[in-house]
């Protein structure tokens, strides 16, 4: 955890706040630079040793060049400083929700099999580049492994050899969301996939999804996909990509409907609901899944 500095007379609040949200399991550093943010700015105002109303009306008015979603995020994140700080002298003011709301008109797309098949095939024919000498072995295993594991991409990318045990099929996750481990069950046919894609790297290397320079990075994540939506001849050619946030794939089963694809690409990461069993694609192409429903009614049940 990063150690921030507080000096205005709220410090010892603010300190504590970051303390007890660290032992809760969430990652503070995001709320430790707003922090030091209103430090600062109630050390240039009365400087009192609770939050004032004043403070937080000049806190939601700074900065007004800002986007509606990045103020709605400032507003919150010091509210529930706020709150905190009123559990602890009672007296503190604890502001409303912010009711700004977003403009964002972004509407999410559907994959169909068809569509999720083409970006299969296309990972599976991106060229060779000898700056990037991994590229056509990662990509597709790192879209296979979102698709099937639910993993969030960053998750996926700082995966170690050492994380990933192919013989018992399971995946480590350490230092996910809010700080937490699990441990994730892959799919056979998944376990079988990622053996071959090891075996056509190094077997000493650190990293599982291994760049020239370390594994690599999100963006790079992003930008390779993109490239695939376009990518002849298997483009889907879908106007949406230009503008879309994230896109998701329905399944269903006799049980019940669940979302069980989903692929974002505003934080380039890809969440998995509930799914199971293996689906045979066009072009020979296998999309793995683990859990109990199936794919578009059509999959083979586990």
């Amino acid at each position: 955890m990063k150690q921030f500095h507080f000096s205005s007379n709220l410090s010892t609040l603010m300190e504590l706040y970051l303390t007890t949200r660290n032992e809760e399991g969430y990652l503070s550093d995001h709320y430790g630079y707003y922090l030091q943010e209103l430090d600062c700015l109630s050390k240039a105002m009365q400087n009192e040793s609770f939050v004032t109303r004043e403070l937080v009306e000049a806190w939601d008015a700074a900065k007004p060049y800002l986007s509606n979603r990045t103020k709605i995020q400032r507003h919150n994140t010091i509210r529930k400083f706020a709150a905190f700080a009123f559990a602890n002298d009672g007296i503190s003011y604890v502001p409303d929700t912010s009711k700004l709301k977003g403009n964002s008109t972004f509407v999410p797309h559907i994959f169909t099999v068809d569509e999720i098949s083409r970006i299969l095939n296309a990972a599976d024919n991106l060229p060779y580049r000898k700056n990037a000498p991994t590229r056509h072995l990662v990509i597709p295993a790192v879209i296979r492994l979102l698709y099937s594991c639910g993993l969030r991409v960053n998750e996926a990318l700082r995966l170690r050899t050492t994380d990933v045990n192919l013989e018992s099929g399971v995946i480590s996750i350490f230092n996910g969301k809010g700080g937490k481990d699990r441990l994730v069950p892959i799919h056979s046919s998944l376990s079988e996939y990622l053996r071959e894609y090891t075996g056509k790297l190094l077997l000493d290397r650190e990293w599982f999804f291994p760049s020239a320079s370390g594994h690599y990075s999100s963006n790079t994540i992003y930008e390779n996909f993109r490239e695939l939506l376009f990518y002849e001849p298997y483009s889907p050619y879908w106007e949406w990509t230009s503008c879309s946030r994230f896109s998701t794939h329905f399944c269903s089963s006799h049980v019940r409907k669940t979302t069980c694809r989903r692929i974002r690409s505003n934080d380039y990461c890809s969440k998995v609901g509930g799914i199971s069993g293996t689906q045979k694609l066009p072009g020979d192409m296998l999309v793995y899944s683990s859990d109990n429903c199936f794919i578009s009614g059509t999959g083979t049940k586990a």
